[in-house]
C-alpha cells in the first residue's frame, strides 16, 4: 500500500474512533507535566 494511502485508510480509522464507532488500538496517557518548570 502506498503511503497516500496508509494515510487516508488512518484518516478513515481516527474518524470512526473519534465518532465512536470503533475502539483505538491503544490508549497513550501522558504522565502530569510541570508547565511551570518547563517554561523555564
Amino acid at each position: 500500500m502506498s503511503f497516500g494511502k496508509e494515510l487516508i485508510q488512518s484518516a478513515y480509522e481516527a474518524l470512526e474512533i473519534a465518532q465512536g464507532k470503533a475502539e483505538p488500538a491503544a490508549v497513550h496517557v501522558p504522565k502530569t507535566a510541570n508547565v511551570v518548570a518547563t517554561r523555564k
